[in-house]
């Protein structure tokens, strides 16, 4: 997108509900950002995708700040201001009928977009760049270190429930993060995008405790360090990847799917409700795991990939009774066609229906498995 025109990153315009940059080079272009606060990204994806197809947008990014409201932003470029204002209405009454949108304008406009989480750049930032592949930017109030990381999707097992399980575990460390999703359509006409993650730091030590922990956590290298350069801030405030690595929307629509995530999460709070209910002790390992009566443990958003499920039962089945509760009716029948799992007489496999049927006095007595 920066390819054509050269900006001044701190040189823009504020007009009412978009921020104007102009290029400093010959070809005169333009371009704009919006920001909107959004409650689910997935109830305006379908019109985000045909903004993108209609050339009406450059890209748009889905920015999740611990602690705060989720921010989308959009870019629309084109070599006439008049033109990019025109768009803009357009947009506005395509996406305005969404009642999970607030478009965001004036001094609240600037105040999400000038923001990387809770530090502030103003005009008088200095910006260096460390020997850690950090970038830091100080002021004559505060200075703040940036590190830059990709997030390796690919062998993620439990895709639909990632962005809400990663969430809880960068509050859990009390980390000032940002994650972002940039979409955008590439030269054969298909819908990509990137994911990263944007951390301020104080101490180096708690980074390598973190990324140690969260890629055991997820078996794989979910975090890859990225070297910064000072020319990366336009990048990191215009929501972009600073690496051209991309995925295939089709590949891993899964991570977006909100529906299923809102109903994992009610599972869940069933499950905890239930237990509170029949005083029954319990234990919340993470958004999937729940530990009963110090000896149950119940498994949300099991998805049918054999070396995952297996890794679970290794690790897991020797210790607990396994209950596994499956969201999708046809993992659910896939996984009780599985012999090996069949022969388990200390595994239960649980639907939708069989979970809020369970009676929970059944663990209440102590006779787990039993009938059930």
């Amino acid at each position: 997108m920066t390819q054509k025109g050269k900006y001044q990153i701190l040189s823009y315009l504020i007009d009412d509900d978009l921020i104007f940059y102009k290029s400093i080079n010959k070809n005169k272009k333009l371009i704009a950002f919006s920001l909107l606060k959004v409650k689910s990204l997935h109830k305006v994806l379908q019109k985000l995708f045909d903004l993108l197809s209609n050339d009406m947008i450059s890209y748009f990014s889905f920015q999740i700040d611990i602690y705060q409201a989720k921010i989308l932003l959009f870019c629309i470029e084109s070599i006439n201001r008049a033109n990019i204002k025109n768009l803009f209405r357009i947009i506005k009454k395509e996406l305005i009928s969404n009642n999970s949108l607030e478009i965001l304008n004036g001094n609240e406009l600037e105040k999400h977009y000038i923001n990387i989480l809770d530090y502030t750049i103003k005009p008088d930032a200095r910006l260096k760049k460390n020997n850690e592949k950090t970038l830091t930017l100080e002021n004559n109030e505060k200075s703040v270190k940036i590190k830059y990381f990709k997030l390796n999707l690919t062998s993620i097992p439990q895709k639909e429930s990632f962005i809400t399980s990663f969430t809880k575990i960068l509050e859990n460390f009390k980390m000032r993060a940002r994650i972002v999703f940039n979409f955008k359509i590439n030269k054969n006409y298909q819908i990509i995008f990137a994911a990263y993650l944007i951390i301020l730091i104080d101490k180096e030590e708690k980074i390598s405790n973190f990324l140690k922990e969260v890629n055991n956590f997820y078996e794989n290298l979910l975090l890859s360090r990225e070297e910064l350069n000072l020319e990366d801030l336009a990048y990191i405030l215009w929501r972009l990847p600073v690496i051209d690595s991309y995925y295939n929307f089709n590949d891993l629509s899964a991570f977006f799917n909100d529906d299923y995530q809102s109903k994992s999460i009610k599972i869940s709070s069933y499950l905890i409700d239930k237990c509170r209910e029949n005083g029954i002790p319990f234990l919340k390992i993470n958004e999937n795991m729940i530990l009963v009566n110090k000896k149950i443990l119940f498994i949300m958003n099991i998805q049918i990939d054999i070396n995952y499920i297996k890794s679970i039962i290794d690790k897991f089945y020797s210790k607990y009774f396994l209950y596994f509760v499956i969201i999708k009716e046809k993992e659910y029948e896939n996984l009780l066609q599985v012999k090996d799992i069949k022969k388990l007489d200390e595994l239960k496999i649980l639907d939708k229906s069989k979970f809020y049927e369970f009676d929970f006095n059944i663990i209440r007595k102590g006779k787990e498995l039993e009938n059930s």
